[in-house]
């Protein structure tokens, strides 16, 4: 494996972690850390810079960012997810960029079907009277679970940056398995 191909391995893993982290907080807290944010920029940016074109990229998520601060504006979605997809933009190509998105939407999509599915489940369990949080994982998933349909009744937002980091995963996991076997570490 070369210096380069090691170089980027090592910042979309730390994009990965990253992005994890910002999900766990955002499940937490609905907030998406400034650090976490910071982390996939500077990983995503020298990882593109390793791989160029980069200066198209940069303008690319920079304009996107500008739109989804615009939308994070008018309450449509958070103003950390706007930065941790502008953020995470950084490292993609001009033609990967709309699979990231696309990919990005499409795992909020499913995320936004299990918290449905999760209300009525929980709304379901409540009405059977089963909804009393036992012991063991059941009992904790059920403790998650209806932790989450209250903060939907009390319309707190959804935490987009677990969508947002499974898409990364989605899109990266193939990156990172031909760089570990060195086949390239290609955008």
């Amino acid at each position: 494996m070369s210096a380069v191909s090691a170089i980027v391995l090592l910042c979309k893993l730390a994009v990965l972690v990253a992005a994890a982290w910002a999900a766990v907080v955002d499940v937490r807290e609905r907030l998406v850390p400034y650090t976490s944010m910071a982390v996939v920029a500077a990983g995503s940016t020298v990882a593109r810079a390793l791989l160029p074109p980069f200066w198209p990229s940069v303008a690319a998520a920079f304009v996107l960012f500008i739109l989804l601060s615009l939308l994070a504006g008018t309450g449509a979605f958070g103003g950390g997810d706007a930065k941790l997809i502008a953020a995470a933009a950084l490292g993609e190509s001009l033609s990967g960029l709309m699979t990231l998105l696309l990919e990005i939407a499409l795992a909020g999509g499913i995320l936004a079907c299990l918290y449905v599915v999760g209300g009525w489940l929980c709304r379901r369990l409540a009405a059977r009277g089963e909804a009393g949080g036992g012991a063991g994982a059941g009992g904790a998933l059920r403790h998650l679970v209806a932790g989450e349909v209250a903060r939907m009744r009390a319309r707190e937002p959804m935490p987009y940056a677990v969508a947002i980091f499974a898409a990364l995963v989605w899109r990266t996991t193939p990156e990172v398995m031909r760089c570990l076997y060195s086949v390239s570490c290609s955008p």
